[in-house]
Formats: structure tokens, sequence, C-alpha cells
């Protein structure tokens, strides 16, 4: 038995269970059926209007939707009734960010990590603006950290190579982005076709040295890194943070939660910027 079957099943015995009504929504979010997942976690927001957790979940579905006003609602009423959960401020930034409010975006980015400091997204997204905003160096020191947080740090290390690049540090700039490729072929968010890029620009810089054959290992690097993916490759995934799994029964009484405290990580799902 599937997942939604296991949901549909327990809501059968108990129609009034908020908690599954969530849990199936975000999964239903999770799978790209966005109005169904707004009808559960619609429901469950009616069973038990102070579930934070549902009225987060509930705006990552409305931003998938394109609902950019209500997903900010949402979040804004989750983080009114638990100001310590730290997602919503996760996925205010992300909202932030999409409208030009980088400044904006910075500070809930950083609230979202004094709250739950062990979120490698919320280190990436926040390196991610502080490089937009050029502040390159502090952007290195967010990568750096989420290259200690993740045992796959595929965008860390894509996107300290990127703001290594800006920096004119283009040796580490390639080292980094190769690193990202081997930890993570597939190549979901695109980094296979900056390092060419910046191979060729490379390889131009070494011929206007007369390092003919230095150029001519770049040029082949960059020809190699251009190819068509392998017909055998698998499809790569969505670019969004790893997803967690289906929450868990929110504290009683909607007991803020806290990560110093030990509580579980529920509901930490939310895009990363690109």
């Amino acid at each position: 038995m599937g997942a939604l079957a296991e949901y549909q099943k327990s809501i059968g015995l108990n129609p009034n269970d908020s908690i599954t009504y969530n849990s199936r929504g975000f999964l239903k979010n999770s799978q790209g059926d966005y109005v169904g997942a707004l009808a559960d976690l619609d429901k469950a927001i009616t069973l038990d209007p102070l579930y934070a957790f549902a009225y987060n979940s509930r705006g990552n579905t409305k931003s998938n939707l394109g609902d950019l006003d209500g997903a900010m609602a949402d979040y804004n009423h989750a983080i009114m009734l638990d100001p310590l959960y730290a997602m919503p401020f996760y996925n205010r930034g992300g909202l932030k960010y999409r409208q030009g409010d980088y400044a904006g975006a910075l500070v809930e980015y950083e609230r979202s990590i004094i709250l739950d400091p062990q979120f490698e997204p919320a280190f990436i997204n926040r390196g991610i603006v502080k490089r937009r905003l050029g502040n390159y160096s502090e952007a290195i020191l967010d990568f750096d950290h989420a290259i200690t947080l993740s045992s796959k740090p595929y965008l860390a290390y894509g996107n300290r190579g990127m703001t290594k690049n800006f920096m004119g540090d283009i040796d580490g700039a390639i080292a980094d982005m190769e690193k990202a490729l081997v930890i993570d072929p597939n190549d979901p968010n695109g980094f296979r076709s900056r390092v060419a890029a910046i191979y060729r620009a490379r390889s131009d810089a070494r011929l206007q040295e007369n390092d003919k054959a230095g150029s001519a290992l770049d040029l082949q690097r960059a020809d190699e890194l251009e190819r068509p993916a392998p017909a055998t490759a698998p499809e790569p995934p969505p670019i969004i943070a790893p997803q967690r799994a289906p929450q868990a029964p929110r504290p009683a009484n909607n007991q803020a939660y806290s990560p110093a405290a030990g509580g579980s990580s529920t509901g930490r799902v939310g895009r990363l910027l690109t």
C-alpha cells in the first residue's frame, strides 16, 4: 500500500485528524499535485486553526501555484503562531528574493539560521543573496559552512565555485565546480555549462600567454563538458531543498519548535535559490 493510500485509510478511521491531512498535503505538494495539496492543507487548518506547520505547508503550495501574496500571508501566520519555527522565515526569504527584495531576503535567512543552524539550504540561500549583493567573501563563508553540513554538498561546491569566478579566482572556481559534478553527475542546477564557459575563457587567456598546451587542455575539457549527457542518465530532480520525512505531530498546545531543545525538524522544505 502506497503512502497516499495509507493516509486515506487513516483519514477514514479518524476524519478529524489534522496531522494526517497536513502530512498528505505535504506529500501531494512534493508530487506536484498542488490543487490536491491545497485542499488537504485547507482541511488541516480548518480542523486545527493553531497548526503552524500546516500554514507553512500551505504557503509552499500557494507559492507553487503562483499565489505569492497568499503564500506570504500563510508564512506570516505560521510565524505569529510559532515565532521559533524556522521554516516560515526561510520560505519568506525565498519569496522576497523572487520579488527583488534582497536585503529583506537576507534578514529572513539570518533569522532562519539562528533558529535552525543545521539546515544547509538556509546557508546556501543566504550565500546566494550575499553574492547577489556583491558580498563575495561573506558568501564564500556561507558556502564553506554548508559544505560541512551535507554529505553530498553539490550545491554548496557549485555556488562557491561561481562566487570564486566572480572574485577572479578562476582555478578555485573550476576546482569547486568540478567537485560539484563529481558529487552529482546529473547536474540538476546546470553547473556543467557554466564551468565549460570558464574553461573556454581560461583557454583563451592561456593562448594569449602563449601557453598552447594549457589552452588546448582547457578547450578539450570544455568540449567534454558540453557533450550531451548519456541517454540513460536519470531525470534531474527539481531545484528544491531536500525533502524531509512527513511531519510528526506538533507539540501539545502548539508549543514552539526549538531545535536547541531537541525538537524534530518537521516541515523543513522550501525552494533553493538559483
